[in-house]
C-alpha cells in the first residue's frame, strides 16, 4: 500500500477538457491552469490527500 501523496500526478484523459473542467469548477474543484501548457490542455488540482492530479485532453 502506497502511503498518502504517493501519487503526486495521476493524468485523467478526458474528451472535452473544457467541459470537464467547468464541470468540477461547478462542484466546487479549485483547478490551475498555465499559459505555457495551454496548447497540451491540462488541468491541475489537489485531491484531499496532497496528490495533484490532472485532467487533459486525450490525443
Amino acid at each position: 500500500m502506497r502511503p498518502i501523496g504517493a501519487c503526486a500526478h495521476p493524468e485523467l484523459p478526458v474528451d472535452g477538457i473544457d467541459i470537464e473542467v467547468d464541470e468540477l469548477a461547478m462542484r466546487g474543484v479549485a483547478l490551475e491552469r498555465y499559459p505555457e501548457f495551454d496548447r497540451h490542455a491540462i488541468a491541475w488540482f489537489t485531491d484531499p490527500a496532497g496528490n495533484a492530479p490532472s485532467v487533459m485532453r486525450k490525443n
